[in-house]
């Protein structure tokens, strides 16, 4: 089934989805800003850096400033049940991507990859009280800038869309 269809089967009113967009320059992760805000609304949190960029297991995302896309939505009361969100997430972020490289593909549950390397990370988080869930918290980290060539520790299990376009640090500096 494709993306639109299983989307459109849910979502009637895009428009009203998200009622709130909040901005950070710096903050420890998009994840964690979500379950601190007390906003009843579904919102989207994004960041121009994060100092506790995390994925599964809690494991470090390198979240430099000026370089990626690290965004955060939370939807109260989902009607897709988890397994749906992580199927949906996965392949609309596979979806923009490999419009860039036909290379670039799923590593299930939560990696999109090109050759080996990790170009974008999904992380999906619930808030239940009791056997209710309240919330999903959809956690998107996207490399686009960052020149991993640079970064010895990441060079050889982590890409940017720059350098698979072999622009390396697209911004220039």
């Amino acid at each position: 089934m494709k993306l639109k269809s299983i989307a459109s089967n849910h979502i009637k009113d895009s428009s009203s989805l998200f009622k709130k967009i909040y901005f950070y320059k710096n903050i420890d992760s998009t994840n964690n800003k979500c379950f601190k805000l007390k906003d009843k609304n579904n919102f989207i949190v994004i960041a121009d850096k994060q100092t506790r960029g995390r994925g599964r297991y809690d494991r470090n995302w390198h979240s430099p400033a000026g370089k990626n896309l690290y965004f955060s939505l939370l939807i109260h009361k989902p009607v897709l049940d988890y397994n749906e969100i992580c199927i949906l997430t996965s392949a609309a972020v596979l979806e923009v991507l490999e419009k860039y490289d036909p290379d670039i593909c799923l590593k299930w549950p939560n990696d999109i990859i090109y050759k080996n390397k990790k170009i974008s990370g999904i992380l999906i988080e619930r808030k239940f009280t009791g056997n209710i869930l309240e919330f999903v918290v959809i956690g998107v980290g996207i490399n686009i800038f960052t020149d991993f060539s640079r970064e010895n520790e990441l060079e050889d299990i982590a890409v940017s869309l720059g350098e698979i376009l072999e622009e390396g640090d697209m911004t220039g500096q």
